[in-house]
């Protein structure tokens, strides 16, 4: 996974931006807001590696997220143990909550603040059915799920037996509440007053203790790279599915259009940025089949036309496909948030299966029209067709053209350039014999 990351991060310019305040010592502080998903798991990593290799105090994260993604979330917990450099969760501003997998960054941090009028817990796993019911999940989830939790919290000397009532009754906490039951270390109003608060603290990071020694820091408000918020756009599950269809559709147009290149361009690159992160979501191969199925039951409606056989298949493989593809049940977010994702994701597949299932009649209607249209059978019917060359014809070589929406090899005894007309004078065997128009 880092090593796909780092490739994204290459192609996608990384750079950070520092907004600095203040004299001596450095702390930096990434605000992150939103879900948790693939990108962020890239933007807490650049922020722990750049705070590392910077020799920080300490990097602070203002928090605000209604959860996210369950790989996601314990890549980011490694990283945070990993780290040299502690690692401040805060969630702010007033109003902020971390629910969810947000909770889980709150007690696994290495000091955990909240500031006045903000929210954690909410952290109880959910399953998702095909209807966009929102259910509790297994006991076994719920277990396993409380556990993990529990032994985050444990690890950085927190109450285990108090936070793993978030998973188990979704409890929800003020700063309040959770500073007097020892889930969070400090309420803070603002950075400045977080930084105050925290100095002389010790606390243990990978390597061994570091006493923070915060007074006099300057503080630098570090921007995440440019790769990684794209990233986190495009990790959505419903703009990589998107992306999934953009890339296949542009595979095939680009195989029944020779020599334009395009299309199969955008689709290489669209098939290439879904399957990243939809591998990184923990995607269903058996969906990813059955999306794959339906787009050749599509060709197949077109090449063998089955009055309508293939392209049910197809709609009904694609629709099966897209609800199988994501694992919703990895995902930990409220449930109200969880439903509004699903039933978005269901809304967005059900529009782009149906739109292609329409595209595909329509263009079976044109084909069986065009045959009746058709006077002549054979490539004799040609001849006097007009059409557009869409590869050059050069003397002596075939180019390609383009007539009533079928593609011809052509020569002609002029050089004729991609784009400009031509019509049809002969057939010698079974090439075309053209003319600039």
């Amino acid at each position: 996974m880092r090593s796909r990351l780092l490739v994204l991060s290459i192609l996608l310019f990384p750079a950070f931006m520092q907004i600095s305040s203040g004299e001596g010592g450095v702390i930096y502080v990434l605000q992150f807001e939103g879900e948790i998903f693939l990108g962020a798991q890239q933007m807490f990593q650049e922020a722990i590696e750049y705070s590392e290799n910077s020799g920080a105090i300490c990097l602070i994260v203002e928090l605000n997220t209604n959860g996210g993604e369950l790989h996601s979330l314990e890549r980011i917990i490694q990283d945070i143990n990993n780290s040299r450099v502690p690692v401040v969760i805060y969630v702010s501003p007033k109003g902020a909550v971390a629910f969810s997998a947000g909770t889980f960054l709150v007690v696994g941090s290495h000091i955990a603040a909240m500031a006045p009028g903000t929210t954690i817990g909410a952290a109880q796993p959910i399953t998702m059915e095909a209807t966009g019911e929102v259910k509790e999940a297994p006991e076994k989830v719920v277990k396993a799920t409380s556990a993990l939790i529990r032994n985050i919290a444990e690890e950085h000397g927190r109450p285990g037996d108090v936070v793993e009532k978030f998973v188990t009754e979704n409890l929800t906490m003020g700063p309040e509440e959770a500073l007097e039951s020892g889930v969070i270390d400090l309420i803070a109003n603002d950075v400045y007053d977080l930084i105050e608060k925290i100095d002389g603290k010790e606390v243990s990071v990978l390597g061994g203790n570091v006493i923070l020694k915060t007074k006099g820091a300057r503080i630098e408000y570090i921007e995440p790279s440019l790769s990684s918020k794209i990233f986190n756009v495009l990790s959505n599950p419903v703009i990589a599915y998107v992306l999934l269809m953009l890339g296949i559709w542009g595979l095939i147009i680009g195989f029944y259009t020779p020599g334009f290149y395009l299309p199969e361009t955008i689709g290489a690159v669209c098939l290439l940025l879904s399957l990243s992160i939809l591998v990184g979501l923990g995607a269903n191969v058996l969906g990813l089949l059955l999306i794959l199925l339906g787009f050749i039951f599509f060709l197949a409606e077109l090449k063998t036309p089955t009055f309508g056989f293939f392209s049910t298949a197809a709609v009904i493989s694609l629709l099966l496909g897209s609800i199988l593809l994501i694992p919703w049940g990895g995902f930990r977010l409220p449930g109200e948030q969880a439903k509004e994702l699903y039933f978005q994701f269901l809304s967005m597949a059900i529009a782009i299966v149906l739109g292609m299932g329409g595209f595909v009649v329509f263009a079976f209607y044109k084909i069986v029209q065009s045959r009746k249209l058709k006077p002549v059978t054979g490539y004799e019917g040609l001849i006097g067709q007009k059409g557009v060359v869409v590869k050059d014809i050069l003397k002596g070589e075939t180019g390609v053209v383009k007539i009533k929406g079928e593609l011809w090899k052509a020569k002609s005894d002029q050089e004729i350039r991609k784009g400009e007309e031509i019509v049809v004078k002969g057939v010698e065997g079974l090439i075309l014999k053209v003319e600039r128009s």
